[in-house]
């Protein structure tokens, strides 16, 4: 599928403000309810902003604002959602592991292609190249959003993306001794002579400004 984040963005900008209290409906209105809209507003400003500062703060405020109404709007319906932890595994693993879902869910939705990332500080802009990142491997964010609300894909997503991280870290932890051949051996029990202890391991833990030959650096 044709990836486009300004279709996705734009997306956003478009649906009308999502209603404050869950109603529970009545027989024969599921038709109705059905066709309104329940997806986030996400204000926007018609122009980029001149104070990055500022603009980051009112965005980001605008946005949380939205997020805590989603959790008392209805939805269209409420599917299972071990499908969006699945799309945060994977976008752990090929997108963005320790960036926040939320700052860059919040980054995406208020910008588009067209605006002129000088605006913007270095951390916003690299938010936003993670949101397209995200939208490569999750094309139907909007639908999702808009069917399960905006902070329930973002808690899903980000409960997938810790699970894949836990899951690398331990297998790093655990294999690592057999990855290739150490002198002396490494050791697959003993922590104390691990790590920055084992004389080669140490040597690729060592920061690559620091000189691991150099015992008084």
């Amino acid at each position: 599928m044709p990836y486009s984040s300004s279709r996705n963005s734009s997306y956003y900008h478009n649906r009308s403000s999502s209603p404050t209290a869950p109603q529970r409906p009545r027989r024969g209105q599921h038709s109705e309810l059905h066709s309104r809209s329940h997806s986030p507003s996400i204000p926007r400003s018609s122009s980029p902003p001149s104070d990055k500062s500022t603009s980051s703060k009112h965005r980001r405020s605008s946005t949380e604002s939205d997020l805590d109404d989603d959790e008392h709007s209805p939805k269209r319906h409420k599917g299972n959602t071990d499908a969006l932890i699945s799309k945060g595994r994977i976008y752990g693993r090929y997108g963005e592991m320790w960036r926040t879902i939320r700052s860059i869910v919040e980054e995406g939705v208020t910008r588009t292609e067209d605006d002129d990332e000088s605006h913007y500080t270095a951390s916003q802009n690299a938010a936003y190249r993670a949101f397209k990142r995200l939208l490569l491997v999750f094309p139907t964010l909007a639908d999702e959003i808009e069917s399960f609300g905006m902070k329930t894909v973002i808690d899903k997503l980000d409960t997938g993306r810790r699970r894949a991280r836990s899951e690398d870290i331990n297998s790093v932890k655990s294999d690592i001794g057999e990855w290739r051949q150490w002198n002396p051996p490494f050791p697959k029990t003993d922590r104390s002579l691990s790590g920055f202890k084992h004389p080669m391991c140490g040597h690729l833990l060592c920061p690559i400004d620091e000189d691991w030959n150099n015992e008084e650096s």
